[in-house]
């Protein structure tokens, strides 16, 4: 098993042809925090973490201290959510990263195309998505999926995946922004608060579109611009040293 750093983003396959991974973050020691099956933050040996299969390391936190300390301030936590709060969120939050799941960005962005594609969001839909942009987009999220698989680092698949982000990356926005904005609304019901419902839905629909029409892309943006940058100091340190 190669050696691992702490503030290490690992992941490792849960199925047997390799779509779906389990992210964890390496503490130093042999130990690893993640958010385990049951939906708990725990620290697990890397053997225990890996079990039996190839582990690998994605990314690393540019402050690891802050990592670890992010890490370990959650253990025992119990908040799993696919959509929101699953292993991925976990990691990526340790690391100060952009939080957000590329798995489930990727996979509901191919079922979003696959489904209007297919006639069954309207003429229109269709349309949209058999055009060049769409098109590319698609390529795109496929490409880094395949990235991904392959073991790519992450600086890779996110510069090949950022045409494809620009729409998955919204899409995971509406969703979880749209699930908080009913879960919201329907507290408020059950409490017998209609105006705070009416307010709820209000504000929290505005809030999701601004965050998936704009915020969202702006961050897809600025995570590939200090990607192409890293990239290029490392190659700068790479040519000179």
């Amino acid at each position: 098993m190669p050696a691992f750093y702490p503030g290490d983003h690992l992941v490792t396959n849960i199925d047997a042809i390799g779509l779906t991974e389990h992210h964890g973050l390496y503490v130093g020691h042999g130990n690893v925090i993640h958010l385990n099956k049951e939906g708990f933050v725990s620290e697990v040996s890397l053997m225990s973490f890996a079990e039996a299969q190839t582990v690998r390391c994605i990314d690393t936190a540019d402050d690891s201290e802050l990592a670890v300390n992010r890490a370990r301030s959650m253990l025992g936590q119990h908040n799993y959510q696919l959509f929101h709060n699953n292993c991925e969120h976990f990691v990526n939050w340790c690391l100060d990263k952009p939080y957000s799941s590329d798995q489930v960005s990727n996979l509901t962005h191919l079922a979003a195309q696959g489904i209007a594609r297919s006639g069954l969001a309207g003429e229109v839909a269709k349309r949209v998505a058999g055009g060049p942009l769409a098109t590319t987009a698609l390529v795109s999220t496929s490409a880094k999926l395949v990235a991904d698989y392959l073991g790519a680092p992450k600086k890779v698949s996110t510069l090949i995946g950022y045409p494809g982000d620009m729409v998955a990356k919204p899409i995971e926005s509406l969703i979880n922004g749209g699930r908080d904005t009913l879960d919201d609304t329907v507290h408020h019901l059950q409490q017998g608060e209609l105006g705070e419902a009416t307010r709820a839905l209000v504000t929290g629909s505005a809030k999701t579109v601004v965050n998936a029409a704009i915020v969202t892309p702006a961050k897809v943006t600025g995570h590939a611009i200090k990607t192409v940058a890293e990239i290029g100091r490392d190659i700068w340190w790479w040519l000179h040293y």
